[in-house]
């Protein structure tokens, strides 16, 4: 199950790569000016008696001229999982670093840094149905010693529209094709395809994977966008009802 896990997670990061032109679709991306003070956004499985919520928290920092987006992901019991910091630069987004966070048998959890091959994040341009993008990473157990390595291919496809709590809005769209590679005495890999559907103003709405072999599939849609102080509370409230 370990390497799913590291599927979902991965499910909600953009890629980038080496584009031509000229659609620009930075609007698409998460809105930068609506984050400084922070927004939670949460996922949920179509599916949510096989796969459970999982939650992003974003915000935007500015520091001098520049501007930096930090994320925090946290699954379900609402431990984090990934810390993240991209830089906007002027073509798109930067990742200058990232951690994955561990839990030994003890519940202490350990950082380790991510090893970045490709650091861009997400492209303000892309050319009509020719735009691949690709994202690589790879980080070392600290666990048992393996290395799990992340490789994505995007493919921009079209425009479209997605509604969202009752609104519709333009949205891109982009076939995804994924390798996820678990190195321990061996390798065991997953291959999957899918798509992911970013609504303007928002950002990730939508995103859908199955494996090439096998019956693994997942679908995750945004159920909701808000402040830190409600994640909070959801918190408390699933330590209250494991106390009973």
């Amino acid at each position: 199950m370990r390497i799913f896990t590291i599927i979902i997670l991965f499910g909600s990061i953009c890629i980038a790569c080496q584009i031509e032109q000229k659609r620009n679709i930075e609007a698409y991306y998460l809105p930068l000016k609506d984050l400084k003070d922070g927004l939670v956004y949460e996922y949920q499985s179509t599916n949510p008696d096989t796969f459970p919520p999982y939650y992003w928290y974003y915000r935007t920092i500015e520091q001098g001229s520049s501007t930096f987006l930090t994320g925090m992901y946290y699954d379900y019991k609402f431990m984090p999982q990934q810390l993240i910091r991209q830089l906007k630069v002027s073509n798109g987004m930067l990742l200058e670093e990232a951690f994955i966070y561990e839990t030994d048998s003890s519940g202490y959890q350990i950082q380790i840094p991510m090893e970045i091959s490709n650091g861009n994040s997400f492209p303000f341009e892309v050319k009509d149905s020719l735009g691949v993008f690709l994202y690589h990473t790879s980080w070392q157990s600290a666990l048992d010693n393996s290395k799990i390595t992340v490789i994505k291919n995007r493919r921009f496809v079209s425009a479209i529209t997605y509604d969202f709590q009752g609104k519709r809005y333009p949205a891109i769209e982009f076939s995804i094709r994924e390798l996820v590679e678990h190195d321990k005495e061996g390798v065991l890999a997953v291959e999957l395809i899918g798509k992911e559907i970013y609504a303007k103003g928002i950002g990730l709405v939508y995103v859908e994977k199955s494996a090439i072999q096998g019956n693994y599939q997942q679908t995750y849609r945004l159920f909701d966008r808000y402040e830190m102080s409600i994640l909070e509370q959801k918190f408390a409230l699933s330590n209250n009802n494991q106390q009973k």
